[in-house]
């Protein structure tokens, strides 16, 4: 009953309680817990320590778009978000695969695979379509430089717990560079975003103008 959903989860630290992230608490790049569950009640399906120990990037699997952040807090989540954790220790960091899943370049790879009018009628995300996203060559010496510097920059943005439009930028410069698009290709991309209806996830991605991205560029 309601009496007792609301002594499982609370807005303040509780006995026997650990910090939770819903899915009001992630946005793009962040997210922090704002409410605490309690553990120990038969019946609930809370997720292993294991599964909820950090540094993991939580994924929103409604809503246009996609909208990622990362937990540094070791804190519960709700079956509204998917986890992603990296198992194998030679892999980039997880900034790294944070910064491509924010990226527009991925926003346009979802819509254009999934199709804008099915994903607007049914916004889901699924394993697969995340799965399914492209990587750039992780083995060549000078796209392993660049995604030092985006790693390097991201850590440094979110230590401070924001990312600013400067920061955007630059990391999406850099995404960018790794997949070698050229303005073309990033005017394509931001005809995309801009036939998106203004929902705050592609909102967030307006925070800088097509011309802004094409005048760094080469």
């Amino acid at each position: 009953n309601e009496s007792e959903q609301f002594t499982i989860i609370s807005s303040k630290k509780i006995p026997n309680s650990v910090p939770i992230i819903t899915g009001k608490n992630l946005k793009r790049y962040v997210c922090k817990p704002t409410n605490w569950i309690k553990l120990g009640y038969d019946g609930i399906g809370y997720k292993s320590k294991s599964t909820s120990d950090s540094p993991k990037i939580l994924i929103r699997k409604t809503g246009v778009g996609i909208t990622a952040g990362l937990d540094y807090s070791s804190s519960y989540t709700t079956q509204v978000v998917y986890i992603l954790k990296n198992r194998d220790k030679n892999n980039p960091d997880l900034e790294f695969f944070l910064s491509l899943l924010n990226s527009r370049l991925y926003y346009f790879f979802l819509a254009k695979s999934f199709g804008e009018i099915e994903w607007r009628s049914h916004p889901y995300l699924t394993q697969t379509q995340i799965k399914n996203l492209p990587l750039p060559d992780l083995e060549s010496n000078e796209n392993k430089k660049i995604i030092k510097q985006i790693t390097k920059k991201l850590k440094f943005a979110l230590s401070k717990g924001k990312l600013s439009k400067r920061v955007d930028l630059e990391i999406e410069l850099m995404i960018g560079k790794l997949f070698s698009l050229d303005k073309n290709d990033y005017k394509i991309i931001f005809d995309s975003i801009n036939e998106s209806q203004e929902l705050l996830p592609i909102k967030e991605l307006k925070n800088f103008q097509l011309y802004e991205i094409q005048n760094k560029m080469k």
